[in-house]
């Protein structure tokens, strides 16, 4: 009963949280400069015409309504699985959203994986005697990588590996050539499932540069925190009596206090994988990697207010999901923790 009645409770901040954010996100999007419909119009020559076009387009919109009336029918229509349509590229927002959102995860989720094993690694060595030397290395990288923003790690590999020595791809997602048909949007398992293998090899080249660029600083910041909590669990009472049980220092470090230093890592680690899936728009930009931080900037830029609430609507849906995963994760690495 205690883990149902803190899913309830989880369910219903998560609801109330959607609601504020959209709430704000959608005011946001009206009160900001910039009509859609006067973009959608045009000009004309006759003035009267081109009025009776623009109330007609607003209306079409629906922009002639109340705010909080739009609201009302946006949110009647997500909930039923109805982003609405695009005004720039005049399709559903829903299936636009999916088609780009794979190539976000695939920057993502690997930067979190790499970030979160080099970054804790790099944590341990203080607790070594003859491994002093490394974790002074490791405090010097972690000094340098959070000094240095994600985008200038990115025109760094671009100037070096991309210009300079023409090793690595510097755009898009696929050598020019390489056609893959479209299953799950994900290019590796398309490619497994499509028998195209070349296209793995093309992919993981292309990934390594901008995925580097967004790891450097991502395991800064892992190592800091993971490195701080080590340093408070290896002075507890029972790490104490595990050296005095003769225990190995490697078992005391991975298996003793790694695992209840995890819990404010996990944390991290929750919040910078929401923050990647926004912040790297840059990257996305910089690297013509067609994902959904692409697809926002576009969307900004032409007003397209459907696109622009949906994109926000899934940020905000992942969110939540991210969030419930890493609170279940705190019992299983920490079983003292309780669900009340």
């Amino acid at each position: 009963m205690g883990f149902l009645a803190y899913l309830a409770r989880r369910a219903g901040s998560a609801l109330l949280s959607f609601f504020i954010i959209t709430i704000i996100a959608f005011i946001l999007c009206r009160v900001v400069p910039g009509d859609p419909a006067l973009l959608m119009v045009g000009s004309a020559v006759n003035p009267e015409e081109w009025f009776k076009e623009y109330q007609k387009m607003r209306a079409l919109l629906g922009l002639d309504r109340p705010i909080y009336e739009q609201y009302l029918i946006w949110l009647r229509d997500i909930f039923t699985g109805n982003f609405g349509v695009s005004y720039r590229f005049n399709v559903p927002v829903g299936p636009l959203i999916l088609e780009r959102l794979p190539a976000t995860l695939e920057l993502v989720i690997p930067t979190v994986v790499l970030a979160l094993l080099i970054g804790v690694l790099l944590s341990t060595p203080k607790f070594f005697r003859r491994m002093a030397w490394a974790d002074k290395l490791a405090s010097g990288f972690s000094f340098l990588g959070m000094s240095i923003s994600y985008f200038i790690w990115g025109i760094f590999f671009i100037i070096i590996f991309g210009v300079s020595l023409n090793v690595l791809p510097i755009s898009g997602r696929l050598d020019m050539g390489i056609e893959l048909p479209r299953i799950t949007g994900f290019i590796i398992i398309d490619s497994l499932l499509s028998g195209r293998f070349e296209a793995i090899g093309s992919f993981l080249k292309h990934l390594i540069m901008p995925v580097a660029a967004l790891t450097l600083y991502e395991i800064t910041l892992i190592h800091r925190i993971n490195r701080s909590s080590m340093l408070s669990v290896m002075k507890e009472d029972y790490i104490l009596m595990d050296k005095a049980k003769g225990l190995s220092q490697f078992h005391i470090v991975f298996v003793r206090g790694l695992r209840n230093a995890l819990i404010p890592t996990l944390t991290l680690l929750g919040v910078q994988f929401t923050v990647l899936l926004s912040g790297s728009v840059i990257i996305e930009k910089m690297f013509a990697w067609p994902g959904i931080g692409k697809l926002l900037v576009s969307a900004v830029t032409y007003r397209d207010l459907p696109l622009i609430q949906g994109i926000i609507a899934t940020y905000c849906i992942i969110v939540i999901i991210t969030n419930f995963i890493i609170d279940s994760l705190y019992g299983k690495i920490n079983p003292r923790i309780k669900y009340v």
